[in-house]
């Protein structure tokens, strides 16, 4: 979608208004589906992380019942905020299924940064599922090498698997913010620090027919896949969002952690 680049820039320059006063909540209204940010109120440094609730007022908050398997709060990590680390082993936030209504496309949104791994590999941050064909949707990181990483982003739509991964990057331990939109009619558009990303494009075989799986942060549904990093923000918006939007998107992420 064209635009979005111009209107980030253009927000930070004045146009639009609003810049560092908005908030996924004010830019994205019902549009916005959930929203987990680090300011999880009672948690001090190194508490494990019980809950992590749902900041865009729609009740979808993110738990872990099973002390073993809780990430932990740390404070002063992605611009001075706090952040939720998954050990990569166990850790992970669920939420019981549910199904994402298609509206037309998907937006996801997330802060974060991969940990020095023991190997190559693709590590999941966020899935979920739709009910646009089976769909689902899901974020990772890809570990190439012991210090470079690139962000991949699948957003199922309308039974293809459409895939695009970033360029890599060096530094795993560095803070990032990803944004991913897919639709039917616009395909997919990966955004990495608010540039946009050309990678490959492939597909795969959807998942069978009826399946329903929970919504789930660091880890696949399965506990397959583990994530092993640090996580400060997840959003994700059940529309297209506008050039505006995302101008102010870019602006709200880049005042809030410096990226």
């Amino acid at each position: 979608m064209p635009g979005w680049n111009s209107g980030w820039q253009g927000n930070r320059a004045g146009a639009g208004g609003g810049g560092a006063a908005d908030t996924p909540s004010t830019i994205f209204g019902s549009g916005l589906w959930g929203w987990w940010k680090t300011a999880i109120a009672g948690l001090v440094n190194n508490d494990p992380v019980i809950t992590w609730p749902d900041s865009s007022g729609n009740g979808r908050d993110l738990t872990q019942a099973t002390a073993s398997k809780r990430p932990t709060y740390l404070t002063n990590q992605a611009n001075g905020l706090a952040c939720v680390r998954f050990d990569g082993v166990d850790d992970y936030l669920q939420r019981a299924t549910e199904i994402v209504t298609y509206t037309g496309g998907y937006m996801a949104v997330y802060v974060s940064r991969m940990l020095s791994t023991a190997g190559v590999g693709s590590y999941l941050l966020f899935n979920m599922f739709s009910n646009a064909t089976n769909a689902l949707i899901d974020c990772w990181h890809r570990v190439e090498t012991a210090t470079t990483t690139q962000p991949v982003m699948r957003l199922v739509i309308a039974g293809s698997f459409p895939e695009v991964r970033g360029p890599l990057a060096s530094g795993i331990t560095t803070w990032r913010s990803s944004v991913g939109i897919a639709s039917a009619a616009e395909s997919e558009h990966v955004y990495h620090n608010h540039e946009p990303l050309f990678g490959s494009v492939g597909s795969m075989a959807m998942p069978a027919s009826g399946l329903s799986w929970p919504v789930q942060l660091g880890a696949y549904w399965d506990g397959t896949v583990n994530f092993k990093g640090d996580v400060a923000e997840v959003l994700f918006v059940n529309r297209i969002p506008t050039g505006m939007e995302m101008g102010k998107l870019f602006t709200y992420l880049n005042d809030r952690f410096a990226l």
